[in-house]
């Protein structure tokens, strides 16, 4: 073979240069991808917590308006949200209902009171 026929590539000094600077600009952009992401499924996860301590105290007024006595129901209603994948407390303290909401990591928490 030739030698004329073997060159390779060889990077110059700006050429290299450049692409590392291109990968150290990908890396960031792809590390605030993961941030963006992670904040917006924090997002729904509040969301969801809210919502099922919300739903939560509605029920608990139907049922109320039912004719239930509301105290004897409450470990059947933890049981049932439970199903949701959060993890569901609710108490009876002088008869009021205390309603706990959050999620595995306890990064999003719902507390509140019923009635």
């Amino acid at each position: 073979m030739n030698l004329t026929d073997q060159r390779g590539f060889i990077f110059s000094g700006l050429s290299l240069l450049l692409i590392f600077s291109v990968m150290i600009l990908v890396s960031a952009f792809l590390a605030s991808l993961k941030e963006g992401s992670e904040a917006a499924g924090l997002q729904v996860l509040g969301r969801e917590v809210v919502f099922i301590g919300e739903d939560i105290k509605y029920n608990l007024t139907r049922l109320q308006e039912a004719g239930y006595a509301v105290s004897e129901l409450l470990e059947n209603i933890e049981e049932n949200y439970r199903a949701s994948g959060l993890l569901v407390s609710l108490e009876n303290v002088g008869g009021i209902v205390r309603i706990c909401v959050k999620d595995l990591n306890s990064s999003a928490v719902y507390e509140g009171r019923w009635p």
